[in-house]
């Protein structure tokens, strides 16, 4: 594939390679101290702990690649918005498949959790809400 950066898709090999390695580390006895996760109680990180924020540090590099490649190819923002939409409902549906193993069950969270959002957004929209103050309320 020509015009990739090297640097994003080495560090991405890195990073998958890194989380097959630390997935696997429950299985092995006398490891070094610094392979495992540090307990809640304790201050400081081990290598497992960084992991997950590198695999979200490249997801967040790699998305406005993603997208100006698909506006490059023709798509509209519009359709980029529906395809997002779309794959991360897929997502969330083998999420939950995963966790519930059975199909049947899948289906009601499947639907009530994508329009409960929509409803909740719908409130917030016309009251001047966003996600910003909603998520400074939080705190």
């Amino acid at each position: 594939m020509k015009n990739r950066i090297a640097a994003i898709d080495i560090f991405r090999a890195l990073t998958m390679l890194l989380m097959i390695f630390v997935n696997d580390l429950w299985t092995l006895q006398d490891i070094p101290q610094w392979l495992e996760h540090t307990a809640a109680g304790e201050d400081g990180m081990g290598l497992a702990d960084v992991v997950f924020p590198m695999f979200l540090f490249i997801v967040g590099l790699s998305i406005p690649f993603a997208q100006k490649a698909r506006i490059k190819k023709g798509d509209d923002r519009a359709k980029i918005l529906a395809h997002i939409l779309m794959r991360s409902l897929a997502l969330v549906v083998m999420v939950i498949f995963l966790f519930i193993r059975n199909l049947s069950a899948t289906v009601i969270p499947s639907l009530s959790l994508p329009m409960s959002i929509v409803g909740t957004f719908a409130i917030m929209y016309p009251l001047g809400y966003s996600l910003d103050n909603m998520s400074l309320m939080a705190l």
